[in-house]
């Protein structure tokens, strides 16, 4: 269990609820996402290996498997 997330789940989302929140599926929370990511000015969010350090790393760790 991750100690940062401890009790998450434990939070009684019922007075919210009755209030009108409501949960989205995570079609539409991707679909959402993405719409609001390809309508910003900037380059986006980031995150991720470049293909050419992906690759260096996947050789590196092959060579210490060897």
């Amino acid at each position: 269990s991750d100690p940062d997330s401890v009790g998450f789940a434990a939070v009684d989302s019922g007075r919210a609820m009755e209030a009108g929140l409501r949960f989205r599926s995570i079609q539409e929370t991707v679909k959402d996402t993405m719409g609001w990511m390809k309508q910003r000015d900037d380059e986006g969010l980031a995150a991720g290996l470049t293909r050419e350090r992906e690759a260096e790393l996947l050789d590196r760790w092959r060579a210490q498997k060897a």
